[in-house]
């Protein structure tokens, strides 16, 4: 059986509060401040509560794990979590597993939709015990009223409907580097004043559509204009 020397560990001198006083590398290094090397190493193993008015304990001393990648030694935060291992760690670290994702990114994504597509009911059981595991969490519901409170504000929704006509005109490259978006911005907001002041529906709707069968329009503010809803599903892509 190997012998582990407990004097070569470590050792932290705390105040009654918890408080971290000073650090030894060792508990033979106590004697040079007064205190009595046994007397330390007991209070660290518990078997006595302090010593001279003070509280001692073994500092944590990190997990070192080496890399089957890079062959680097390494601490257990600098490897990638795996809660299937007893240390809690895998035999990769965050670099060489970030570096084969970019080399192999198309890859990964494949195999991941694979078994996303030959897994969906193992997914959606996960997601079930999940959900049910965390559904009476304070932190949880908590986010979930802050979330729904946000989409309520009139902010969330015009910047939403802007976001939206952006990315689907990013599909088609209606958008140019030199669009302003504050002033698009300003244009979905005016919609929705309208909206609150009228009891319509109005839409921002591009002037020269993004699709139009002989020209197509750019996704910009002077290619916007506000209208009402009837009148623009009425016209139709023109």
């Amino acid at each position: 059986m190997r012998f582990i020397d407990n004097t070569k560990k470590p050792v932290l001198k705390c105040a009654r509060n918890g408080l971290v006083l000073k650090r030894y590398s060792s508990a033979k290094e106590v004697k040079a401040d007064g205190f009595c090397s046994s007397s330390v190493s007991q209070a660290c193993r518990g078997v006595i509560r302090h010593h001279k008015n003070l509280i001692w304990k073994y500092a944590e001393t990190p997990e070192y794990k080496r890399c089957t990648k890079c062959n680097n030694v390494l601490t257990s935060k600098n490897m990638i979590a795996a809660k299937r291992n007893k240390n809690g760690c895998a035999n990769i670290c965050k670099v060489c597993k970030q570096l084969y994702y970019e080399n192999n990114k198309e890859k990964v994504l494949s195999k991941c939709k694979e078994y996303r597509d030959s897994n969906k009911n193992k997914i959606k059981q996960n997601y079930k015990k999940w959900y049910k595991q965390t559904k009476n969490d304070e932190r949880y519901t908590k986010r979930l009223v802050r979330q729904n409170e946000y989409r309520k504000l009139d902010k969330y929704k015009s910047v939403k409907a802007a976001n939206e006509t952006k990315r689907r005109a990013n599909k088609l490259n209606a958008t140019p580097a030199w669009a302003d978006f504050k002033k698009i911005e300003i244009l979905y907001k005016k919609a929705k004043w309208l909206e609150e002041l009228t009891g319509l529906k109005y839409h921002v709707d591009h002037i020269v559509p993004l699709k139009g069968k002989n020209v197509c329009g750019l996704h910009v503010w002077n290619n916007l204009q506000i209208l009402e809803a009837s009148i623009n599903c009425s016209k139709g892509n023109r």
